[in-house]
């Protein structure tokens, strides 16, 4: 039997920003709220990485 290895993280879903207020740097604002909080976590439960679930027409905003 193969041996698996487990790591802690985290798992941020489906954050978004209504449409009329896109385009008005909430949605950076957000997502670095969320990894700040991830971070104050991690310092606390040993996490070791974050994943973003993500609608394929958003990816262009995480790439910036």
């Amino acid at each position: 039997m193969m041996d698996k290895q487990m790591f802690p993280s985290i798992r941020l879903h489906y954050m978004g920003v209504n449409r009329k207020n896109r385009n008005k740097g909430y949605g950076k604002m957000l997502l670095l709220f969320a990894l700040d909080t991830c971070l104050e976590i991690s310092e606390n439960v040993g996490c070791v990485f974050v994943t973003l679930e993500a609608l394929e027409g958003t990816v262009g905003f995480k790439q910036e």
